[in-house]
């Protein structure tokens, strides 16, 4: 509803820009809402598996059209959100794409996983792949929308990027500001898959299972994999705890961070104090608690660790 509707609700008026900054900002400290608010609808013979992202994040749906072009603080480029819950979703089209592209263009790759996987000593032919590439996406097994299961360790879902595309060498580029999935946010994958058997070869649909997770762990999913977004990693821990709202995301500029973080003796100078030194990432929208000093005075961190922004 704030990305695709309320954004645009005063297009053409004096507070325009104002009201785009005030949408960006409760879109980026939005919270996940746990799966045990919703009344889940139970599908039978479904196999999942949960993988969370790695910095700097996921980029999912970025070909949808947004933005007014009438703002400098628009967000450029769309993305995905289940119309039901209003969260991030990747849709299973773009799973089921992502994986028939990698047994297209990395057989390879993919007979390797399945030797690994079937702990079989003779090589597995392009032949096999080819075949099982047909019984999986043209013969009934089916990819359901990936969904969230857990937000980041504040419980928060999303941020902000800025691309900066050089078309150019002999100009300067100009940002593109854009939105995604933050790092630590987990996802569960589902699929309805059946069991292969033929020409001698069997392979199974928790097999089958184990081959699209390692398939999405070593390719990604998503937009500019190239560059480090959309990389996921195996995470099939309990969901962490509910953290409240201003906890997840608080407010700048009012000096109190003692919340889940300890007093921090933020800008106190104690280097003998029992923790070292805490502050705030000076990106509004990341809010990371970092360390920034060792007790003994020196310098720890120079960047945040959770968006990369120099430290103050």
């Amino acid at each position: 509803l704030l990305f695709h509707k309320i954004y645009y609700d005063k297009i053409g008026k004096d507070d325009f820009e104002g009201a785009i900054k005030e949408s960006n900002d409760k879109i980026f400290k939005s919270v996940f809402v746990h799966a045990d608010d919703f009344q889940k609808c139970e599908i039978p013979d479904v196999r999942s598996v949960r993988l969370k992202t790695k910095y700097p994040g996921l980029l999912i749906g970025t070909g949808y059209p947004h933005g007014s072009g009438r703002a400098d603080a628009d967000i450029k480029c769309g993305f995905s959100f289940d119309y039901v819950s209003g969260q991030p979703y990747i849709p299973g089209s773009s799973v089921k794409g992502v994986l028939r592209s990698h047994f297209e263009d990395h057989w390879e790759a993919v007979a390797a996983i399945i030797q690994t996987i079937t702990s079989s000593e003779k090589e597995i032919a392009e032949e096999t792949v080819k075949l099982l590439k047909e019984n999986i996406f043209d013969h009934g097994d089916t990819f359901l929308d990936a969904v969230l299961y857990d937000g980041d360790e504040k419980n928060r879902i999303l941020g902000n990027e800025y691309l900066t595309p050089h078309s150019d060498v002999t100009k300067n580029p100009i940002p593109i500001h854009i939105m995604k999935v933050l790092p630590g946010v987990r996802f569960e994958f589902r699929f309805r898959v059946s069991d292969f058997d033929k020409n001698g070869f069997t392979f199974t649909g928790e097999q089958k299972k184990e081959l699209f997770k390692t398939l999405l762990e070593l390719f990604g999913i998503g937009a500019k994999t190239n560059v480090g977004y959309g990389i996921l990693v195996s995470d099939d821990s309990a969901p962490r705890a509910r953290v409240p709202q201003e906890q997840a995301a608080p407010q700048t500029g009012n000096g109190n961070y003692n919340n889940n973080y300890g007093n921090g003796n933020r800008g106190n100078g104690n280097a003998g104090a029992s923790r070292p030194e805490k502050i705030k990432c000076p990106n509004r929208n990341c809010n990371y608690m970092n360390f920034k000093y060792r007790q003994d005075g020196t310098t720890r961190n120079t960047r945040c660790k959770q968006c990369g922004t120099k430290l103050l």
